[in-house]
């Protein structure tokens, strides 16, 4: 008997510090709704549409065409200018970013202190390249866009759709059962790990939070880096033939600012952005 008590007040104390773990996770830190992401035949994957949501106590918001903005038209106002920005997690932020600290919205406030009617859609996910961002351009368009802006670096120029399963931790399709689940498996264990030097990585994919450069590809004449360079001059090239004004910047890897110089890749890239195909050099904003 007493023997059966004493299981049943250890059950009880577990059961109570389980549950103060888990307010702590949900409450305390901000975790049990992840942004979630969806599987798309053709754009690979993107942030599911229409999602409003806490985290990590910041908001984080995807509007109804999968961008990091708020909501939008499928056509601008009159008066109002519209910019659609693409990129990866560097334009992305990732949802340890509040969403008026990502790059797009500190942009657009910024125009608007100056009396300026703007609006920006944020087109981006974590790893996205030019066949994630020509996908989603063909699907949405441009939307009425004056300017677009699409932002790379050396790696995009092979960085193509794999169309694989997502990570659960870093790209969850359906919200954990658990705050505390999320917290001991997508950042506790991985970050144990990563401390003790086990490979962690599950997925082709990485986090949308990730910032770690990635290296370029070898060989600029590959199958990959070709049809990376492709997807971007196409669109490049629509975007210019949708009437908008059209900025490619380049940022440097990690790796190019220790060694000095940019990769080759870098180059070739920039090449797109001087001449596309039948439209001369690009507009600066």
């Amino acid at each position: 008997m007493a023997r059966q008590k004493r299981s049943r007040s250890i059950c009880k104390i577990l059961l109570i510090l389980a549950g103060i773990s888990e307010a702590i996770a949900r409450f305390g830190v901000g975790l049990g709704t992840p942004p979630l992401s969806i599987v798309d035949p053709e754009i690979e994957y993107m942030f599911r549409p229409g999602q409003e949501l806490s985290r990590f106590h910041h908001r984080f918001a995807i509007n109804a065409y999968g961008m990091r903005s708020d909501g939008m038209e499928a056509e601008p106002v009159h008066g109002v200018r519209r910019i659609l920005v693409f990129g990866d997690s560097v334009i992305n932020g990732g949802a340890q970013i509040p969403q008026d600290s990502i790059p797009t919205e500190v942009m657009k406030q910024r125009l608007r202190s100056q009396g300026k009617r703007v609006e920006i859609g944020n087109v981006s996910a974590g790893s996205w390249g030019p066949g994630n961002w020509r996908a989603w351009a063909e699907r949405y368009g441009f939307m009425g866009a004056s300017d677009v802006v699409v932002v790379a670096s050396s790696h995009d120029a092979c960085d193509n759709p794999k169309y694989t399963s997502l990570n659960p931790l870093t790209q969850p399709t359906e919200n954990p059962r658990l705050a505390l689940e999320e917290l001991l498996f997508r950042y506790i264990l991985p970050h144990l790990q990563s401390r003790i030097g086990l490979d962690r990585s599950t997925s082709m994919h990485t986090s949308t939070a990730s910032m770690v450069s990635v290296p370029a590809c070898e060989n600029i004449s590959s199958p990959e880096t070709r049809q990376g360079l492709a997807d971007l001059r196409a669109l490049l090239t629509s975007a210019k033939a949708s009437g908008a004004r059209v900025k490619l910047m380049l940022h440097q890897e990690r790796d190019e600012l220790t060694r000095g110089k940019p990769y080759e890749q870098h180059n070739q890239l920039a090449l797109l952005a001087q001449q596309p195909p039948g439209s001369g050099k690009m507009s600066p904003l």
